[in-house]
C-alpha cells in the first residue's frame, strides 16, 4: 500500500471523481425524498399508562432528637457498630420487619483486609447482623467493583464475613 506522503500513490481521475460524487448525490438524494415521504406533522402519541413509583424509603426527621452522624471508637467491629446505630436512634430507625435490605460496603479492589481498601469484614458483617436482628426479610452484600468481582468479595474477607452469618442466622438470602 503506498504511503500518502508517496507521489507515486493512483490519484483519481476527473471520470471517478464525478462517478463518486453522484453516486453520493443520488444516495442523500433519496434519503432525503425518504424523509419527506415519511415524515408525519402529528405529534408522537402518548399512552397514559400508570406511572410507577418507588416506595418513600425516608427516614422519619429526627433531627431534634437524634444526631445525624455517630462515631465510635475501639477494637471491636461488632461494639462499635451497636454502639454507632444507637446513638443514630437504633436500627429499628431504619429497618423495619420484613423490609429487604441491600448493603453496598466498598469492595471495589482486589485487596487483602489488612490492606484497608475495602470495608472491613467485620464491620459489614456486624451491619448484616443487625439487619437480620431487625427481621429484614432478605440481606443483600454487594458493590460495583473494579476489579474482578468474584476475587475482589472472596479477597476482601467480605464474602466469607456474610456468608458465614446467613449461615449462622440459618437465613438462606
Amino acid at each position: 500500500m503506498p504511503s500518502k506522503l508517496n507521489d507515486k500513490a493512483r490519484r483519481l481521475s476527473r471520470r471517478e471523481f464525478i462517478i463518486k460524487l453522484s453516486t453520493a448525490a443520488a444516495a442523500s438524494a433519496v434519503c432525503g425524498a425518504a424523509a419527506l415521504v415519511f415524515h408525519s406533522g402529528e405529534p408522537v402519541n402518548r399512552i397514559n399508562n400508570k406511572i410507577y413509583t418507588f416506595k418513600n424509603y425516608r427516614v422519619s426527621d429526627t433531627s431534634a432528637t437524634l444526631p445525624k452522624i455517630a462515631i465510635a471508637h475501639g477494637k471491636d467491629a461488632e461494639k462499635m457498630v451497636r454502639a454507632a446505630v444507637d446513638k443514630l436512634g437504633g436500627i429499628g430507625q431504619f429497618i423495619k420487619p420484613a423490609d429487604k435490605v441491600l448493603i453496598k460496603p466498598n469492595v471495589g479492589w482486589d485487596r487483602q483486609p489488612e490492606l484497608a481498601a475495602n470495608t472491613n469484614p467485620d464491620v459489614v458483617a456486624a451491619v448484616v447482623r443487625l439487619c437480620i436482628e431487625a427481621r429484614a426479610a432478605a440481606v443483600w452484600v454487594t458493590d460495583v467493583s473494579i476489579n474482578d468481582p468474584f476475587r475482589s468479595f472472596a479477597r476482601s474477607g467480605i464474602e466469607a464475613a456474610a456468608a458465614l452469618l446467613v449461615c449462622v442466622c440459618g437465613r438462606g438470602h
